[in-house]
């Protein structure tokens, strides 16, 4: 009682710059735990993906709490020890991230190759890939297009800045 478990605390590298993605996508921290919510149909291969890299990371259990009435479930690390490097080490904070207007950790946005797994944690939990239509002189045209959608500015600010970063067209709308 009153002891913290010890987590492994892994060096800044891509797979750590993915789960800060992920964290500020649909990740949630509290003084205790460190909860990400994914939808329990559409992501249930993406979520084994997502506790596999945790543990590889921390080398903590993950609890699995599925709730079917709203076809989410919830990914849960309960490490106060966790918490506090999420938060002293990575930059992420505690509560809500809406109201925070969380951002890219600078850490992440220093280095090339950890901005693009974070901006990949990030696309993976609040963007959707999707074919665009449409039709010019009477001719169809189709292509893919990355949507991400987020109510931190900020953080939209840096996704964009990212993506321009990697020689894409971004636009805010």
């Amino acid at each position: 009682i009153g002891i913290s478990k010890p987590i492994y605390k892994p060096a800044f590298s891509t797979i750590l710059a993915e789960f800060v993605g992920i964290v500020l996508g649909d990740g949630g921290i509290s003084k205790r735990q460190v909860t990400i919510s994914l939808h329990s149909i559409d992501d249930k291969e993406y979520s084994q993906y997502v506790v596999a890299l945790i543990k590889k990371l921390f080398r903590v259990p993950v609890s699995i709490h599925p709730d079917k009435n709203v076809k989410v479930v919830d990914l849960v690390i309960s490490r106060t020890e966790l918490v506090r490097f999420c938060v002293d080490r990575l930059g992420l904070k505690i509560g809500n991230k809406v109201k925070q207007q969380v951002d890219i950790p600078t850490w992440v946005k220093k280095e090339k190759k950890y901005l693009s797994a974070c901006v990949r944690g990030l696309v993976d939990t609040d963007g959707s890939v999707f074919f665009h239509r449409y039709k010019v002189n009477g001719r169809w045209y189709r292509y893919k297009k990355i949507s991400f959608s987020n109510r931190s500015e900020p953080l939209i600010d840096s996704v964009f800045e990212a993506l321009q970063k990697f020689g894409m067209n971004p636009r805010i709308t």
